[in-house]
């Protein structure tokens, strides 16, 4: 998925995978994939993956990248505890946020 997201003729703006147990590896993925010019995502939505507090990491850099265009974001029942969170708040106060 994070593949196709990348490439130029890739359309999608929309993609729920919740419930598939992604993982930290599934979250370095959607972060590389954010992070492309080429990923036109607008609506992510990721719950019940087991990302935890190292996936909220990536997930929270890519949220502050220039090239991130998410205006939707849903990260529901991933184990992120405290430091996990900090991630995510940060990001979202970030300018390219």
């Amino acid at each position: 998925i994070g593949k196709a997201l990348r490439h130029k003729n890739c359309k999608l703006n929309h993609l729920d995978i919740n419930d598939n147990n992604i993982g930290v590896d599934g979250a370095k993925y959607i972060d590389e994939a954010l992070r492309h010019e080429n990923c036109k995502l607008t609506k992510l939505s990721i719950g019940d993956n087991n990302i935890g507090n190292e996936g909220a990491k990536y997930i929270g850099e890519a949220l502050a990248h220039k090239n991130c265009k998410l205006t939707h974001l849903n990260m529901h029942r991933n184990n992120i505890g405290d430091e996990g969170s900090k991630y995510i708040y940060e990001a979202l106060g970030h300018k390219n946020c």
